[in-house]
């Protein structure tokens, strides 16, 4: 009976942690400093990838002009 608690806990747990890393957009939430800590691939045209508030946001190249 504790096996199966601890498992279900655990299971919740991970649920749970995969909930909390996912952006409301879809995409991994990932911890930058600057721009090189992002992935390349991350965005489809015409966005780019940027460290914004040190994560990893797609932004619209015309708005960085």
């Amino acid at each position: 009976m504790v096996n199966i608690l601890k498992f279900i806990y655990v299971i919740i747990f991970f649920i749970l942690m995969f909930f909390v890393l996912i952006d409301v957009d879809g995409h991994v939430l990932v911890e930058c400093i600057e721009n090189n800590d992002c992935e390349k691939g991350m965005c489809k045209f015409p966005f780019i990838v940027r460290c914004l508030m040190d994560q990893c946001k797609c932004v619209r190249i015309h708005n960085l002009i």
